[in-house]
This record gives structure tokens, sequence and C-alpha cells, in this order.
């Protein structure tokens, strides 16, 4: 600026003293004179008007100035945003690692948990299904076992068939009444029948009438009618062959 200042000035002093100098030549120096004046002047105009340029080339320059240091406040407070936001974005970083861990563990806590759990439900599944499959076996041993006492009750040969029929008058010792028997029965009753019936107490006699069932027989008094029958037997006394044959076959 100092250097295009001094430059413009010296082209204006050179232009208006030469202009200065040829004055006298051509008016004269009394008019020469008034017109150096003239110049004077002029080149007080110029230099003023140089005055005003350095001071406007001034005030440019100290804008620049402030204009700079706006410039670097601004590159300031970027880089303090910048870092802030790094600041906070590391942060945030931080904490969704931490949360994304936690829930790891939550899940896998819960993952363990819910096996645990689905694996003693199939374990106490598995058992009460085995429990029940044993139950299940054990309650077809029992019919099993209870429908072959009856079948051997019924089947056994002729002397044995008629001894338990004794035992079972025994049962019925003081009473009296008439016995009724199946029709095979009757058909192939010892000779001694009545005999041995009244040696075991049982005060009756044997009805010619056929009875409706299966072995055994029935004693009938008036009205009243006792069920001698093994199979009913066997059904009222149950629960206690029920209990003898799990001491016998599922003793532990």
């Amino acid at each position: 600026v100092c250097g295009l200042r001094s430059k413009i000035f010296r082209q204006v002093v050179q232009i208006n003293q030469g202009k200065a100098d040829a004055l006298p030549r051509f008016f004269g120096q009394a008019d020469g004179t008034i017109f150096k004046q003239a110049v004077r002047l002029e080149l007080c105009g110029v230099a003023l008007s140089i005055k005003y340029y350095e001071r406007m080339v001034t005030r440019v320059n100290g804008s620049d100035v402030i204009l700079g240091r706006i410039k670097s406040d601004c590159d300031q407070k970027v880089n303090a945003i910048e870092r802030e936001a790094e600041q906070k974005r590391e942060s945030v970083l931080a904490e969704a690692e931490k949360q994304a861990q936690k829930l790891e563990r939550d899940i896998a806590g819960k993952t363990s948990r819910e096996l645990k759990r689905l694996e003693d439900s199939a374990k106490s599944r598995s058992e009460l299904e085995r429990r029940n499959a044993l139950l299940k076996r054990r309650r077809a041993e029992i019919d099993k076992t209870i429908d072959s006492l009856s079948e051997y009750l019924t089947n056994q040969n002729d002397g044995d068939y008629f001894e338990s029929i004794y035992k079972l008058c025994a049962q019925l010792k003081g009473k009296s009444g008439e016995i009724m028997l199946n029709s095979r029965d009757l058909a192939r009753l010892p000779s001694d029948f009545e005999q041995q019936v009244k040696l075991r107490g049982l005060n009756a006699a044997v009805s010619q009438t056929p009875a409706k069932i299966g072995s055994g027989f029935i004693l009938k008094s008036g009205d009243i009618e006792e069920n001698m029958e093994f199979a009913a037997i066997i059904s009222a006394r149950r629960d206690e062959l029920e209990d003898l044959i799990n001491r016998e076959l599922f003793a532990q």
C-alpha cells in the first residue's frame, strides 16, 4: 500500500510539475506564478486524496484483522464443538457397549435359567411318564394275577375245587339255609357234600335248581342271599389282594 501510494504521488507530482514549468513560457511570468499556485493546490488535493485512501486501506486492513480474529474464534469454537461431539460420541458408544454387554449377560442368564427350567421340566415329565408307565404295568400285572387267581380257583380239579367250597362254608359257620350251585358243579357234586358242609358248621341243604354263577355258591336264607362266588369274593377283597401282590411281585 505504501509503495503504491509513493508511486502515485510521484507520478502526480511529475505530471503537474511539468505543467507548472511550462506555464510561464506559455502565459508569462505572472500568469505562470498563478498557475503554479493552482498546481500546488491540486497537489495538496492529491495528497489529501492519498491520505484518504491510506485511511481507507488502514480500515480495510483493520477489517481483515477483525475478520481474522473472528475466523480464529470460529475455528476454536468449531474445534471445541468437534472435541465435545467426539467425547459425547465416545461416551455414547461406551454406554451402548456397556448396555450391550449387560443385555448379553441378561440374555445369557435368562437362557441358562430357561434351559435349566426346560431340563427340569423334561426330567419331571420323563419321571412322571416313567412312573405312570410303571403304575400301568403294575396295574396290568395285578389285573392279570387276579384274573389268573379267579381262573385258577374255577378250574381246579374236583377235589381241590370242593375243598375250596368247604373253606367258604366254614366262614358261614352257625348259619343255615339253602346252597345254590351252578349246573356244572351239581353234575359233579360229591356224594358226601352236605355232610362235609355240616362238618364245617353250616346247616344247609343243596338246591337242585342251578344258579347262574361261574363258580362257588350262594347261600339263600329266605329273602337273604350271601354271594360266595369266587369272583365276588375276589372283588370284595381286591384291595387286600393288590397289597399282597405288590409286596410279592414289586418288592424293592
